[in-house]
């Protein structure tokens, strides 16, 4: 991953169980979060452009659902970021009956 974009963390493990055994009851789930030995963990970071470090992003699956799409709570934040006005912001989706999805 180059500096400034963002990806998502996977980690591969020395010995197996050391980090992660299993989705509690939900061996497809464990299944499914690991990908040619890479355990995907769903969170995004971004690596510093100037010095390597990673910082933490947003969950990969931390959406809402608008119009049949799903869109992540980062894309919100970072338009919304951009106002002068806003100095920080957090975006999270609530259920609603007003809208259709």
């Amino acid at each position: 991953m180059a500096g400034g974009e963002i990806g998502e963390l996977c980690i591969r493990e020395k010995e197996k169980h050391f980090i992660f055994n299993g989705y509690f009851d939900e061996p497809e789930a464990t299944q499914e979060s690991f990908k040619k030995g890479w355990f995907v963990t769903g969170d995004l970071l971004k690596r510093d452009a100037v010095d390597g470090a990673c910082y933490f992003i947003d969950r990969k699956k931390d959406s809402v659902r608008f119009g049949g799409r799903n869109i992540a709570s980062a894309e919100v934040e970072s338009v919304v970021r951009k106002h002068p006005a806003v100095a920080d912001v957090a975006a999270i989706g609530i259920p609603t009956e007003v809208m259709e999805s």
